[in-house]
């Protein structure tokens, strides 16, 4: 801290404070025990002046040690739950930190490694009351929307924020909100919930409902349609209208030179993909299936629009290698007409790699022609059939 900052502070507490060359060499202590910068330093003695009351032998490295032994933290770890939550140097730990670890590792069924991960993503939670806040909140949140135990513990997990929240002050207000403005069904708000739990720590007034008024604007969508869109993909619920999801649908606007109703098609079709970075997962598949089929961008968009999955599949994983596959399907024949034909039916090149290539290798096992897949892309029991036909034949 700068001189005069350490002097309010002095003065502050100048009753319980120990001489100057105590709190100085205290403070060094501290610094060097937790690897802290200057500025992480200051800003330490700034939210919880009452370190400089404590001796760092008798009090304070005693209480980092049980903490940090207790809940196997690293050195990184310490510090950023220290610095986080500098008053956890004036708790008790058997009175006041154990019984909050217990409750959150009994009630929750977690792992000692579960326990250190939610405690370092949010140290917070220590300087919740147990009686008070954390018990009541768990158990309101649980009730209100009929979660299981594993449930439960699955989303403090997502969000171990919500351990430090007010269910009646914060969670409910927005859990209410959400459900009549979207009406949702209280099935429906469990799993938007399980979904995406950063919902739970969001102003419904000052960030849920102006995006969704945003997206419905901008998309022209309905309330049905924008309900609809929410259920299928309700990690949009948690982005920001301005700042993730309308540079997206600029950028799609403008690499097909769509208009706004092709957009809004695109969009509704394949609502994943404003959850995705378009630069890095979405424009290089377009240039694939561009390059790859000899495209035009008005082409493009139609393969887009005729099968929207293709935006959402792996490229390096589902496209490329089904690509592969389906090209020696078709090796006896012009490159050209090959492509042309995979291309005219797209649904071919986003079935789940591993399934294809193992029905390719049945059929190669049974002496069946891989072309049958290509026919019947979906009939595995018409395969299943024909071999067991075939084997009944060859046994006679």
């Amino acid at each position: 801290s700068s001189t005069s900052e350490m002097r309010k502070l002095i003065h502050r507490h100048a009753v319980f404070c120990p001489a100057k060359e105590g709190i100085e060499a205290s403070l060094d202590s501290v610094q060097r025990h937790l690897k802290l910068s200057d500025a992480q330093l200051r800003s330490m003695a700034l939210n919880f002046p009452e370190i400089i009351t404590y001796s760092f032998d008798n009090n304070i490295r005693p209480k980092l040690n049980v903490v940090q032994n207790h809940l196997l933290l690293s050195d990184e770890e310490l510090q950023k739950v220290v610095s986080t939550l500098p008053e956890i140097l004036c708790y008790d730990f058997d009175g006041t930190i154990n019984p909050i670890l217990k409750f959150l590792q009994d009630h929750l069924n977690l792992s000692n490694n579960e326990l250190r991960e939610i405690i370092v993503s949010s140290p917070l939670i220590i300087s919740s009351y147990f009686n008070d806040n954390i018990n009541p909140t768990l158990k309101s949140l649980q009730d209100h929307l009929n979660l299981s135990n594993p449930q439960l513990r699955n989303l403090t997990k997502l969000n171990q924020q919500i351990a430090t929240y007010s269910f009646d002050a914060n969670i409910k207000p927005t859990l209410d909100a959400l459900q009549s403005y979207l009406k949702l069904s209280d099935n429906d708000l469990q799993k938007l919930m399980l979904n995406v739990p950063k919902i739970i720590g969001l102003s419904f007034d000052d960030n849920i409902k102006p995006n969704l008024k945003a997206v419905q604007s901008h998309l022209q969508l309905s309330d049905k349609e924008l309900r609809k869109m929410m259920l299928d993909l309700p990690q949009i619920i948690g982005l920001s209208f301005g700042g993730d999801i309308r540079p997206k649908i600029i950028l799609l606007q403008e690499y097909f030179e769509l208009s706004d109703d092709e957009v809004r098609m695109m969009v509704i079709s394949q609502p994943l993909l404003i959850t995705k970075n378009i630069n890095i997962i979405i424009i290089p598949k377009l240039k694939w299936l561009q390059v790859t089929f000899d495209l035009d961008r008005k082409q493009l968009m139609q393969v887009i629009l005729k099968h929207p999955p293709l935006l959402g599949a792996s490229l390096p994983y589902t496209l490329v290698p089904n690509y592969i596959f389906w090209r020696d399907v078709f090796n006896k024949i012009p490159e050209i007409e090959a492509k042309t034909e995979i291309i005219r039916v797209p649904q071919q090149l986003t079935v789940r790699h591993k399934k294809l290539r193992a029905r390719g290798d049945l059929c190669d096992v049974k002496d069946i022609p891989r072309m049958f897949l290509w026919e019947n892309p979906y009939a595995l029991k018409k395969l299943t059939k024909w071999i067991k036909t075939s084997e009944r034949n060859e046994s006679r």
